[in-house]
């Protein structure tokens, strides 16, 4: 039985030096890291979160659509917390903050904290600690709130107390708090705000149920062994221990944010504002899901978008609360209203080419008559029978640049490079060749593409014959796809330092009249970076395919929540913004290193993956290995070095490709 002992005997050693050492844990030092602990951490399983300080603390935030404190599902049980021990409050005693694979340490003047949630049950368990008596006090404040956009309040709380729990109930939910402690315990209740004080003891744990079960001892082991599930599969070993340890928690991070529900299941896009389901920020956390072994939750995501679609039309987003669907118009892009729920028009052909994904990964047969589904509502957007889909502001469909969505009516650069890939993957897999590709894709490139006395240009957008020449990041996504001298060309006019900086890619280019540094006009993205690097491996410009790579651990690794990568960073002083855990940036970082690194194709369609690899390491490299990696039903090792040296084994397939040797073996049935 794992205790929580042995768990604190292996943090309380950790040293903020060991993030370069240690796989499996991220620390953050209050001396070493100049950190007080007020940067926001998170600890989740399943449908419950608990967000809080590094410190251990709630600080209230002002957001309709915050999800800080602890929740179950679309509901809030607790949105305030301090400890007390000897009259010091955890903020001032704060010194240590370890988080890993399903639980959080602190470490302070004269205890420490182990945070966890138990596997299949709604239980926070708090365990608190000290090598002396000493007196504690924990405050913990309830609130039941239900998530954006229903925001309903509880009303008539009720509150019991035994020996043994306090349960508070409300009109919309109910939340007990079991303790135990070897000192001498009181309880004080003042309206919603609890204290439980245990006096001249050694230890106090708390547990606080949002669903009223009760907590065992193999919780903690339950959960350690469900949130290592990632470590079984698709391990990464290369010479940059950066790397490795990073894909390590990527892979987590997808695990971490998927979460049954009563609407369905699949990613939340991030936390603590975007805890709930999107449309394309879950496409690209299932294609990092495909890829690394984890297409069953991808599956889930792929499935639950299609049951809340409308005539093969893909959501952009489906709240919680509601039953998964928004009444009314909820944003405002100027002053026009657009319902959130089908905003986006980009959700539908990326949606077409995840499904093609998840069949050629995991060898499963594709629902045609969905696809066709979704297939058909797409081509409805093709107004005027040229092979492409135009943007309709006035009809929500509009692409990923929200804030200036009503200048992009029209046919749009990065809508039609998904459109054109998802027409291309349908008739693959159909038997009906590419003429209809073809035909389109030379429309695409002759109206995006534009040859100058100084190169090749993108367009961004296009309507009534009137172009728009924004430069930014939607003029990555064709070179994602398509390959050869005119997309290489014009990637070579986007990788220039007013698009790219050292923490990855602007949205806008800082020369671009758009360009002011704000959330879609120049703010950096993760996202746009792994863009960036499928487009420069796709085109073969591999040292910058590499080079970008590396700002995802340069991000991770700064990160003040380290082994995180926020959604957004600031374009001119390089510091994070947006969420501080955001799906998308570190399944994209999964993404570049299987598609860019290890070249997979992105839809397979061949049953030896080896077949299906193109893999570009860089020249100080000598061999990459990709171990108990889930493929069609079959387990592989994969490892690629380089030389021409060609090892004989019974079980081993080997296969040369360029400079690189392919060596496949183990090949057992999952």
């Amino acid at each position: 039985m794992l205790k929580t002992e042995s768990i604190m005997d292996i943090c309380r050693t950790q040293k903020i030096g060991d993030n370069e050492r240690d796989m499996d844990h991220w620390i953050v030092e209050r001396d070493t890291s100049r950190s007080e602990g007020f940067y926001s951490s998170v600890i989740k399983n399943g449908p419950v979160h608990f967000v809080c300080g590094q410190n251990g603390s709630i600080e209230s935030w002002i957001s309709p659509r915050r999800r800080v404190g602890l929740w179950n599902f679309d509901t809030q049980h607790i949105s305030g917390l301090d400890i007390k021990v000897n009259g010091k409050s955890e903020k001032q005693t704060f010194l240590k903050y370890v988080r890993g694979f399903a639980y959080i340490y602190r470490q302070y003047e004269d205890f420490e904290r182990l945070d966890f949630i138990a596997s299949k049950k709604a239980i926070l368990e708090m365990e608190l600690r000290s090598e002396k008596l000493v007196n504690f006090e924990i405050n913990i404040q309830i609130l039941h709130e239900t998530a954006w956009p229903q925001s309903n309040f509880g009303k008539d709380y009720r509150v019991k107390v035994n020996e043994r729990y306090i349960r508070i109930s409300s009109s919309i939910a109910s939340t007990t708090i079991n303790y135990k402690s070897n000192g001498n315990t009181k309880i004080a209740i003042d309206n919603q705000k609890i204290t439980i004080s245990s006096d001249s003891a050694s230890f106090l744990d708390i547990y606080v149920s949002c669903d009223d079960s009760l907590p065992e001892e193999n919780d903690l082991e339950n959960s350690i062994k469900y949130n290592e599930k990632t470590n079984t599969i698709s391990n990464l070993v290369t010479p940059s221990f950066r790397i490795n340890k990073l894909f390590r928690w990527a892979k987590h991070d997808l695990l971490e944010l998927f979460t049954p529900t009563p609407i369905g299941n699949g990613f939340y896009a991030g936390i603590p504002q975007f805890s709930w389901f999107f449309g394309r920020d879950g496409e690209w956390m299932s294609m990092a899901a495909i890829e690394c072994g984890l297409g069953d939750l991808a599956q889930n995501h792929l499935d639950m978008l299609y049951s809340f679609s409308k005539g093969g039309r893909i959501p952009h987003e489906i709240p919680l609360s509601n039953g998964g669907h928004i009444k009314g118009d909820n944003y405002k892009i100027g002053d026009s209203p657009v319902s959130t729920q089908f905003m986006s028009i980009d959700s539908s052909p990326l949606w077409i080419i995840c499904m093609y994904m998840l069949s050629g990964w995991t060898g499963k047969k594709s629902d045609e008559k969905t696809i066709s589904d979704v297939m058909n509502f797409c081509k409805s957007c093709d107004r005027d029978q040229d092979g492409l889909i135009e943007n309709r502001f006035s009809e929500g469909l509009i692409g990923w640049p929200e804030s200036w969505a009503q200048t992009r009516d029209g046919i749009c650069v990065d809508v039609n490079a998904w459109w054109l890939e998802a027409i291309r993957v349908f008739d693959q897999m159909n038997g009906e060749g590419n003429k209809r590709f073809e035909s389109a894709l030379k429309i695409y490139k002759d109206l995006f593409y534009r040859f100058t006395e100084k190169g090749i240009t993108i367009i961004d957008s296009a309507n009534d014959g009137k172009t728009r020449d924004i430069k930014g990041a939607m003029q990555i996504v064709p070179a994602m796809y398509f390959n050869g001298s005119l997309f290489s060309e014009g990637l070579k006019w986007l990788y220039q330092p007013d698009l790219v900086t050292e923490w990855g890619v602007r949205s806008v280019s800082n020369r671009d009249r758009f360009y002011d540094g704000g959330y879609h006009t120049g703010t950096i993205w993760p996202l746009m970076t792994g863009w960036m690097v499928l487009a420069l491996y796709n085109n073969s410009m591999y040292t910058e395919g590499f080079d970008m790579i590396e700002t995802f651990t340069r991000l991770a690794f700064s990160s003040l929540d380290p082994g995180r990568i926020n959604e957004t960073y600031n374009p001119e002083f390089l510091y994070a913004e947006g969420q501080f855990f955001q799906g998308w940036s570190s399944s994209l970082f999964i993404q570049s290193i299987m598609e860019g690194l290890l070249g997979f194709e992105r839809v397979p369609t061949d049953d030896d993956p080896s077949e299906m690899m193109n893999p570009h390491l860089p020249e100080s490299w000598d061999e990459v290995k990709l171990l108990n990696f889930p493929f069609r039903n079959k387990v592989f090792n994969i490892t690629v070095r380089k030389g021409n040296r060609k090892e004989a084994s019974d079980i081993s397939k080997y296969m040369q490709k360029n400079e690189w040797q392919i060596n496949l073996s183990k090949e057992n049935a999952i």
